[in-house]
């Protein structure tokens, strides 16, 4: 199990600023459309998300769906420079 605070950053979607959980879940949806989704890709993302639309205070992980959003976060292909992305993904590297 992995867990990560749920931390506000000054990145704004609209009129709001976005959690740590909806940058995640930025980055389980950004699909390379070349390759698609599997099946279990499509499970393991829509059980993370779950978790993360919920916006809970932490966010806690079981160690293969840690993983699975690791590697999102490690592939995600950014459109910005901003210290609180850096932040984010240090957050969930270092998540114990």
């Amino acid at each position: 199990m992995k867990k990560f605070e749920n931390k506000k950053t000054e990145i704004t979607n609209g009129e709001s600023t976005m959690s740590y959980a909806q940058l995640a879940g930025v980055c389980i949806k950004n699909i390379n459309p070349q390759k698609g989704l599997t099946l279990e890709e499509m499970r393991q993302g829509i059980k993370v998300m779950d978790i993360l639309e919920k916006e809970p205070e932490s966010i806690e992980l079981e160690d293969a769906d840690y993983n699975f959003l690791l590697q999102k976060v490690n592939t995600m292909p950014w459109a910005m420079y901003h210290k609180d992305v850096i932040a984010f993904a240090d957050a969930v590297k270092e998540a114990k």
